[in-house]
């Protein structure tokens, strides 16, 4: 496989707030339910931008869209490492 180009950084950061999504399921198995589990035990993760995507963190299955976010989080202690 060929590594992308471009430069890697290490980015770490402490964030405090809340994130509200709105987001539209296209896997039609994918219940309420099912989703909510997924969220908390990290089975399923969602990117924070709209448009992003939901997936299946073990099969990388793109189970949704987010369509719209509302972000009122502050960040603190940012940091960002050029890796060698």
């Amino acid at each position: 496989m060929k590594k992308p180009v471009g430069r890697e950084f290490r980015i770490s950061f402490d964030v405090s707030g809340t994130v509200e999504q709105t987001v539209l399921i296209t896997d039609p198995k994918m219940t309420e339910g099912k989703l909510d589990r997924g969220l908390r035990d990290g089975r399923i993760a969602t990117t924070i931008q709209e448009g992003g995507q939901l997936i299946v963190v073990k099969t990388g299955r793109v189970i949704g869209k987010v369509l719209s976010v509302e972000n009122e989080c502050e960040y603190s202690e940012f940091m960002a490492e050029l890796e060698e």
